[in-house]
């Protein structure tokens, strides 16, 4: 299995095992996908809403935020970034992320 194979599977099995809210199984296999390749816009993008979902706003402000490094144009990436901002209390940071969102 090339490398390609393998993160399409690890990404798979991830998202399965967020569905079913088994958080720390995802968690582990994201970084796994990160580890090898950390510009991988879509693993980051899953990572910090599982970060999200476990209430760890810092981790998902800091992974959503390196996804829009990587794509300044991401529009899931703001809206998820205004959560967690909204979350974390920083609500005129969040309601930025959430205009740059829909524009």
């Amino acid at each position: 299995m090339n490398e390609n194979d393998r993160k399409k599977e690890l990404f798979a099995n991830a998202m399965s095992n967020l569905t079913k809210n088994k958080l720390g199984i995802s968690l582990d296999l994201l970084n796994e996908i990160i580890d090898t390749d950390s510009n991988d816009k879509l693993a980051l993008l899953a990572r910090g809403s599982v970060y999200l979902r476990m209430g760890n706003t810092i981790n998902a402000i800091s992974d959503f935020s390196r996804t829009l490094e990587i794509d300044s144009k991401h529009p899931k990436a703001y809206h998820l970034r205004g959560l967690a901002r909204e979350m974390a209390g920083e609500d005129d940071e969040a309601l930025k992320d959430f205009n740059l969102a829909i524009d």
